[in-house]
């Protein structure tokens, strides 16, 4: 079995901090020039067709969405929607694979993003898909 260097936030930080380098030169508006690049590169959609409202929440299976969005975005420089390589076997008692975030969150787990540390208002072990989190 191979092992692989867990996700962190910097791998995503540094993709996205170089394109909009290349693009602007500066981090004036770094805030958000980074929403936007998420939103280019795919990573993530914004409340509506105007505005990404980040105090709105968001389900926590949408979470997983971004981050392996982001990790393609990062290795790969695209994001890929129809990957295969994730486990068949549920890491979560609440996430089988007829929940439509199943791929997500198993591969946001292989990539050690979550663990199943128990948080509030989920029982441990699960991952709570539809817990909110705030988008920003």
């Amino acid at each position: 079995m191979m092992l692989r260097r867990p996700f962190s936030v910097p791998d995503l930080a540094q993709s996205l901090a170089h394109s909009i380098r290349a693009a602007v030169g500066n981090f004036s508006q770094a805030p958000k020039l980074w929403i936007r690049k998420a939103l280019d590169l795919g990573i993530t959609a914004g409340c509506d067709v105007d505005r990404f409202c980040p105090d709105e929440t968001v389900a926590k299976g949408a979470l997983a969405v971004f981050v392996v969005r982001g990790r393609q975005v990062a290795k790969l420089g695209g994001v890929d929607n129809y990957f295969t390589d994730y486990s068949p076997f549920p890491y979560y008692p609440d996430v089988q694979p007829s929940n439509p975030w199943f791929k997500w969150i198993q591969k946001a787990h292989e990539l050690g993003v979550f663990t199943g540390t128990p948080n509030p208002g989920c029982d441990a072990g699960n991952y709570c898909t539809h817990n909110e989190i705030t988008r920003g």
